[in-house]
């Protein structure tokens, strides 16, 4: 019988993205150590299950750029695990990939070799474990919130499990105009109130968000306090052990950058700032843009009403998701956007399970991503894109696409007249 006194080493769980598999091999001889387990995924899709799945204690992303986007991995990851260090690595661009993945969230950067050595990027991750006990990791102390999560563009608030404020990143002060000296020590449901809240276009849906926040849900959201706004993203996310166990952190990301510059984004921002042109032309032109940057063939925005889901406008040919069809709610892809009050991505109906459901059974859609349209602070309807065979997988920027079409034209019905 094992004695229950005995110290046992629990193994280190880290996990390794890369496309590169004689590189995973180097890092693999690398870090080895008895009381350490690398996993390596080179399949980037599998990055948000694999998240959800295990509590790691680093994540080692390797940037190339065309099988692995660290950007996109690293939001994937601290969204998931908000203190869990993530250390980038990458062969060519180094200057301008360490800068996009340090304001996406990323806790470190380092180059390394082409020749597939890996010690430079072992000694890093040695760093970070070092610098993060294992008992802190999900809820990390001091050193990790100021010198990790602090990076450009980026703000975080720290609570404790009395609801107290105990760290405020600069990147708050930047995005709500909220000084860290005035946030810390306070209550964080007065914080967002009083602070966060009335620094945004919709503080409704910030406080409801913030406020009865569900892990890892996003919220896209513009800030008012600058010129020409900034766009947020905003997630929460709570802290099941270490230090802080029974807190939360709030983490909120400036896209505003990455609005402007992805191409269909910036076409969708010149649509939503088109005020010359009625409503209802600048919405047909949206779906149409989402369906092509989504690469899928139907695009609908849907109004749910006393159980009822009809269509208000659509592009594609599918005899179902035409202006003015309906359909019991209960029968549609729709009810599960509605109750995720989010971003719902189904890439493959089938393996998703999803044959049996009375919505498979009525549309036989099996690529379907779609979210919630709220008009004021009450669910409208739903936002989304669809196909007929399966989709290769959502990328965080096109899920970003379909949420920030949603929101713009739940603000356009919120104060729409028709002329």
């Amino acid at each position: 019988m094992p004695d229950p006194t005995h110290d046992t080493a629990v193994p280190e769980q880290l996990l390794h993205v890369t496309a590169d598999r004689t590189f995973a091999e180097a890092l693999v001889e690398a870090l080895d150590r008895p009381a350490r387990r690398v996993e390596t995924l080179v399949d980037p899709d599998r990055v948000r299950s694999r998240l959800d799945a295990t509590r790691h204690d680093a994540i080692v992303v390797d940037h190339d750029g065309v099988g692995v986007d660290a950007p996109a991995v690293v939001r994937a990851a601290t969204a998931a695990q908000p203190a869990t260090p993530v250390v980038v690595c990458a062969v060519d661009a180094p200057g301008e990939v360490a800068s996009e993945v340090l304001e996406a969230g990323a806790t470190t950067f380092v180059s390394r070799d082409a020749d597939g050595r890996a010690s430079a990027v072992a000694g890093r991750v040695d760093d970070v474990l070092e610098e993060t006990p294992g008992d802190a990791r999900e809820g990390p102390p001091p050193a990790v919130v100021e010198d990790v999560l602090s990076a450009n563009g980026v703000g975080v608030v720290l609570s404790d499990d009395t609801g107290t404020v105990q760290f405020v990143t600069d990147g708050v002060a930047e995005l709500f105009d909220v000084p860290a000296d005035r946030a810390v020590g306070s209550g964080r449901r007065r914080l967002v109130r009083e602070r966060l809240a009335p620094a945004v276009e919709d503080p409704t849906r910030l406080t409801g968000r913030l406020l009865d926040a569900s892990d890892g849900e996003r919220l896209l959201i513009r800030s008012t306090h600058t010129d020409g706004g900034r766009w947020i993203d905003c997630r929460s996310q709570s802290l099941g052990s270490g230090p802080f166990a029974g807190g939360r952190v709030d983490r909120f990301t400036d896209v505003t950058r990455f609005v402007r510059e992805e191409a269909p984004l910036q076409e969708l921002q010149r649509l939503v700032l088109a005020r010359e042109m009625p409503f209802a032309e600048r919405l047909h032109e949206v779906l149409e843009l989402g369906a092509d940057r989504l690469e899928l063939p139907y695009g609908f925005v849907t109004a749910i009403d006393d159980g009822v889901q009809s269509v208000l406008d659509s592009v594609g040919d599918h005899e179902l998701l035409q202006p003015g069809e309906s359909a019991p709610l209960l029968r549609t892809y729709c009810r599960k956007t509605l109750a995720a009050d989010g971003v719902v991505g189904i890439p493959d109906a089938v393996a998703d399970g999803w044959t049996a459901d009375p919505a498979y059974e009525t549309f036989g859609l099996d690529a379907y991503v779609g979210a919630p349209v709220t008009v004021g602070d009450e669910p409208y309807g739903t936002l989304c894109f669809a196909g007929s065979s399966p989709h290769d997988g959502f990328t965080d920027e096109q899920e970003l696409f379909v949420e920030f079409a949603a929101a713009w034209t739940g603000w356009e019905l919120d104060r729409y007249e028709p002329s």
